[in-house]
């Protein structure tokens, strides 16, 4: 598969924490489920010069943070985290 993006992330989304993972870092970054945590992470994000953004789309809790991402300038994916690793 041909890599359309440099600098990619992914969140794992849950209802009290968002978990964020960056390509070529180990370990993740946790941020809150308040607009003002999504404006952070997304801050965070294009100050590692992050351009992808993909997420699990279970339940509803992702709808806010994607808004909040692509009112960033990111571009972000959903995925059916069963597809995901």
């Amino acid at each position: 598969m041909k890599q359309k993006y440099n600098g990619c992330a992914a969140f794992d989304v849950g209802s009290q924490k968002v978990f964020l993972a960056m390509e070529g870092q180990m370990g993740y970054k946790s941020f809150g489920t308040t607009t003002a945590d999504f404006d952070e992470a997304s801050h965070y994000l294009l100050e590692n010069k992050i351009q992808a953004v993909c997420m699990e789309a279970t339940g509803v809790y992702w709808m806010g943070l994607y808004d909040v991402l692509e009112r960033h300038g990111l571009k972000v994916t959903l995925v059916k985290a069963g597809d995901t690793k």
